[in-house]
C-alpha cells in the first residue's frame, strides 16, 4: 500500500472514530456542530425551492387540497372530517366585503401589469343598462367601493366590457353611468352582434394588456354568477397550464340563412360543429390568452358565433378541456357557481326581472360554503395580496 492511501486511511478512520464516540468530546462536540450546521443549511434550501414552487399558492393563501398540510396553518383546506363536505364558513358575499378591509395590497409599479387570479370581462351592450342594474343589486353589490372590495377579497377584476357607438346619446348615457360606478373595459370595436367576434377578441387582448392574470373568464350580461365559488375554480390546481373550462357541448351547423345563427362557413364544417363551450361563460387561462393576443391581427379565423369561433381557436392549440356543469346550472344548487335558463336561452330569458328572483333564493345567495370557500375567507391572515 502506498504511503499516501495509507495516510488518507488513516485519516478517513479517525473521522470515523469521531463519529463513533472514540474521538475526545471537544472532537465529538465539534462534530455535532458541523452536522447541524448542514442539516440547517439542506432544511434552509428545501424551504426556499418549496417556497419558490408555491409562490402563487401562497400569494392566494391557499393550498393544494390534497397536499396533506397540517390543519392548524394560516389556511386550512379540511373542515377536520375525512369527506370535507360543506363547513359554516361565510355565508355570503357580505362577508368576503368585510375580510377585504383587512387585506393590505402590494400596489403594482408604474407600467407594470397587475397581477390577479382573474380577470371577469362581463360582455355588455349599449341597450343592456337595466342587466347592468341588476347585476349591480345583486351579485356584484354595485358601489365602487363595494365591487373594489369583492376583487380585493377574491382576487379577481370585474368589468363590463362594452364596444363604441356612433349614437352620441348613448355615448353621454355610457359615461354618466361609468362616472357614477365605474368597472367598465371599453374596447375599440363597434359594439354590435354582428362585430362580437371581433369584441370578444378585443376584450382578451385589452384585459391581457392591463393585467396578468392567471385566468381570463368571459361572462355575458344576463347570468347570476357566484364570485366567491368561480375563484374557488380558478385556484384549483391544474396539470395542464393551458386549460378552456366550460360548459362543453356540440351542435348542428345551421345552413339555412333565415337563422340567426346561420353559418356562412358551413361548407368547411360538415354537420356538426366541434366541441366548444356554451357562450354565456368560459374561462381561458394565461398561457392560452397570451397565445392568442401573440398572433398577428387578422390571423385568427372567425365563424358566424362568437363560442363557436372560440372553440375553433381552441382546436388549434394543445389545450386541456375543462366540462364544468357548474358554470350552467339552470337552477340554483349549494355548488352553482353561474345560473341560467339553459338550454332554453343562451342566458336568462328575462335577465332584468330574473336576477333578483334568484337572488332572494338563498340556495344561490347565501347557501354556506363549501371548505375550500371557506378558506378563502382566510386570506386576510397572509396581510397581502398580488392585486
Amino acid at each position: 500500500m502506498s504511503p499516501s492511501l495509507l495516510r488518507s486511511r488513516l485519516n478517513a478512520k479517525e473521522h470515523l472514530s469521531r463519529f463513533h464516540g472514540r474521538g475526545s468530546k471537544e472532537d465529538v462536540s465539534a462534530a455535532k456542530r458541523r452536522i447541524a450546521m448542514v442539516c440547517t443549511g439542506l432544511m434552509l434550501g428545501v424551504a426556499i425551492i418549496f417556497v419558490v414552487r408555491s409562490s402563487h399558492i401562497q400569494a392566494l393563501g391557499l393550498f393544494n387540497e390534497e397536499a396533506g398540510f397540517p390543519s392548524d396553518g394560516p389556511v386550512r383546506m379540511h373542515d377536520g372530517t375525512s369527506g370535507g363536505g360543506v363547513s359554516s364558513g361565510v355565508t355570503s358575499v357580505e362577508e368576503y366585503l368585510r375580510i377585504a378591509d383587512e387585506i393590505v395590497e402590494d400596489e403594482p409599479k408604474v407600467g407594470e401589469r397587475r397581477r390577479v387570479l382573474g380577470f371577469v370581462g362581463i360582455q355588455t351592450g349599449f341597450a343592456s343598462y337595466a342587466r347592468r342594474e341588476a347585476i349591480r343589486k345583486t351579485w356584484l353589490y354595485g358601489s365602487k367601493q363595494n365591487v373594489r372590495k369583492l376583487e380585493k377579497s377574491l382576487g379577481l377584476v370585474i368589468r363590463f366590457v362594452i364596444g363604441t357607438t356612433d349614437d352620441d346619446y348613448q355615448e353621454q348615457q355610457l359615461q354618466k353611468e361609468m362616472d357614477e360606478f365605474g368597472g367598465f373595459l371599453r374596447v375599440s370595436i363597434h359594439d354590435t352582434y354582428a362585430d362580437l367576434n371581433q369584441k370578444t377578441l378585443a376584450f382578451f387582448k385589452e384585459a391581457y394588456k392591463h393585467t396578468d392574470a392567471e385566468y381570463y373568464v368571459k361572462a355575458d350580461d344576463d347570468i347570476y354568477l357566484r364570485l366567491d365559488r368561480l375563484a374557488v375554480l380558478l385556484v384549483k390546481e391544474r396539470t395542464n397550464n393551458r386549460t378552456y373550462i366550460g360548459c362543453m357541448k356540440k351542435g348542428p351547423v345551421i345552413t339555412d340563412r333565415r337563422y340567426k345563427w346561420f353559418e356562412p362557413d358551413a361548407f368547411m364544417l360538415g354537420r356538426e360543429y366541434f366541441l366548444h363551450a356554451w357562450g354565456p361563460m368560459y374561462i381561458l387561462s394565461n398561457q392560452v390568452v397570451s397565445s392568442i393576443v401573440a398572433l398577428p391581427s387578422g390571423s385568427l379565423r372567425m365563424l358566424a358565433n362568437e363560442d363557436v369561433t372560440v372553440g375553433l381557436w381552441m382546436l388549434t392549440m394543445n389545450v386541456q378541456y375543462e366540462d364544468e356543469r357548474r358554470l350552467c346550472h339552470s337552477s340554483c344548487a349549494p355548488d352553482s357557481i353561474a345560473v341560467w335558463d339553459m338550454p332554453t336561452c343562451a342566458g336568462l330569458c328575462n335577465p332584468a326581472k330574473s336576477m333578483p328572483e334568484i337572488h332572494r333564493n338563498e340556495t344561490c345567495s347565501k347557501s354556506p360554503n363549501t371548505a375550500l370557500e371557506k378558506a378563502l375567507s382566510r386570506l386576510h391572515r397572509w396581510k397581502r395580496f398580488p392585486i
